[in-house]
Formats: structure tokens, sequence, C-alpha cells
């Protein structure tokens, strides 16, 4: 954390978009320090859980390993059920930004949430609010300050 406050923005905030992992593994620690529990557990227990995503986490294990893509070479060996990511591969292989692990079925459920405003079979994880703003476009920089 102490690298990632140590780095320098490439533009002024709010004046251009540009995808960072670095922000997604901020989220993973603000988790951790709010909840008292990493990303991982923290996922299971207030996302997967609840909508019945059963073939969904970090770091699987057999026998869910078997139905896992392989995600990259390392070492020149096929990795398999490890991220790829090597910035995640390096805090253990869960982060906020890579190394989770899911099936079209359980994908299909969780859009399946999204599309009915955060609820799935009468269990809602995320509020229409959080869905709103989580799937409309936004313009960086805002109208107005370009």
């Amino acid at each position: 954390m102490k690298a990632i406050a140590n780095l320098k923005l490439e533009a002024p905030a709010g004046t251009r978009f540009k995808y960072s992992d670095v922000g997604f593994i901020v989220l993973g620690e603000l988790i951790h320090r709010i909840s008292g529990k990493h990303v991982d557990v923290f996922a299971v227990e207030r996302n997967f859980r609840p909508l019945a995503m059963t073939n969904t986490g970090y770091k699987p294990r057999p026998p869910s390993i078997d139905w896992t893509a392989p995600t990259g070479l390392r070492n020149k060996e096929i990795i398999r059920g490890e991220v790829h990511d090597p910035r995640a591969f390096a805090m253990g292989g869960v982060a906020g930004h890579a190394g989770l692990f899911s099936t079209a079925d359980d994908m299909a459920k969780y859009c399946k949430m999204l599309l009915h405003d955060g609820e799935l079979d009468g269990v809602r994880i995320m509020s229409k609010e959080s869905v709103k703003r989580f799937t409309e476009p936004h313009d960086v920089p805002p109208k107005g300050q370009r």
C-alpha cells in the first residue's frame, strides 16, 4: 500500500480514464480494513454464497481446478487454477483486480442479479442505485469540463 500511495498521477484527477489494477487492489485493501475480512472471504459471504454461486472463488482446489481454463505460462509450465497476473500472484493469488475463477452458470446468476436491479431469487446483494451507478456510462472528463 505504501508503494501504491507513492505512485504519481499520470493526469489530473477526473480528466482522463485509463484502466489500472491499482484501484482494485486498493478496493480489496479497503474491504479488508473496513470488514476485517480478506476480499476472498468477503466476496463469498456477501456475493457468491447468497447468489448460490458455488463454483466461483479464488484459488480453486480439486475437483474445481479441473474445470478451470489454463491462465498462462509460468516457468515454461502451463498454469491452471492460479492467477496469471504478476501482482495478484505476488499477493498470494487473491487480489481485488485478479484471481477470481468462475463458471458460465455462476456468471449467468450474477448477470441475472444485475438485470434484476441487485436481487436474485429474493436475495438482494446490491441496492438498485448501486446497480445503476455500476452499469451506467460515465464520461471522463465529465461533461462541461472538457
